[in-house]
């Protein structure tokens, strides 16, 4: 998945309502994916609109900060082993 076929799967909700929240380590290598890729989100503009939450690694402690911007979406930016190639996005959903 590219920023292309992100903004595609996430088309159907208003970009003012969605939170982007970055996860990682900043201590342990590319355990930082989250964090770096929700910068590049940022710096992209391609939604702008939205909110992001830099949570690193305890998304418990802005739980507030998620919940006060009211979402119809919440995104969760991390890094995962997921049989694929290094550097490959995957989209997880609850639906």
């Amino acid at each position: 998945m590219n920023f292309d076929e992100l903004r595609y799967r996430l088309s159907d909700y208003n970009k003012n309502k969605i939170v982007f929240v970055g996860l990682g380590n900043k201590q342990c290598s590319d355990d930082i994916a989250g964090i770096v890729f929700l910068n590049d989100l940022i710096k992209s503009h391609s939604f702008i609109e939205s909110n992001f939450v830099y949570a690193y690694t305890n998304p418990e402690n802005y739980l507030y900060d998620i919940l006060l911007n009211n979402p119809e979406l919440v995104v969760f930016i991390d890094t995962a082993r997921n049989g694929k190639e290094s550097g490959t996005i995957s989209f997880f959903s609850t639906k």
